[in-house]
């Protein structure tokens, strides 16, 4: 099995396939043990490879939508990003229902892959005291522009990679 495609290794060229492309992903194989561990893990690589903070994109109380850039870390062991602090404008939203959320982490060169991760976010109670969003993880996908390669495993229509589908 091939490495895994690094955010710096890409090549630019939207018509190029992306490393990977012809390779199944650990989330699109749910038949086999421990495939959401494992694209969870291959999330938590990804992740790390950005060298900036992710915009998280909600939708208002209002149903408007909303971005912001916001720290992240793993909550250590588990499988959910942590947003700190809470930001403000998550109230309204959280009041609304309006849980389901994105984070986007943006290339880190032009024509290069976007991390997008859809999730789940509820608060919880940090360590010293400070109220935390918790995103679950729902899918996660490594996205450019440009069309998809032939044999691509993605049905978006672009340049994409899976890497978690629950």
């Amino acid at each position: 099995m091939q490495s895994q495609p690094s955010v710096g290794d890409i090549a630019p060229s939207p018509t190029e396939d992306p490393p990977g492309a012809g390779e199944r992903s650990p989330a699109s194989d749910d038949d086999r043990p421990g495939s959401v561990t494992e694209a969870v893990d291959r999330l938590r690589i990804e992740v790390g490879r950005f060298s900036t903070d992710p915009y998280l994109l909600t939708v208002t109380s209002a149903g408007r939508p909303h971005c912001g850039t916001v720290a992240v870390a793993w909550d250590g062991l588990g499988d959910e990003l942590v947003v700190a602090p809470l930001p403000s404008s998550w109230a309204g939203s959280d009041t609304a229902g309006h849980r389901e959320v994105s984070l986007l982490w943006p290339p880190a060169d032009p024509g290069g892959y976007s991390l997008i991760v859809d999730g789940t976010a509820t608060t919880s109670m940090g360590d010293d005291d400070t109220t935390l969003l918790a995103v679950a993880p729902t899918k996660a996908v490594l996205h450019r522009r440009g069309p998809a390669p032939t044999d691509a495993s993605s049905a978006c229509g672009s340049d994409c990679i899976p890497i978690l589908t629950r």
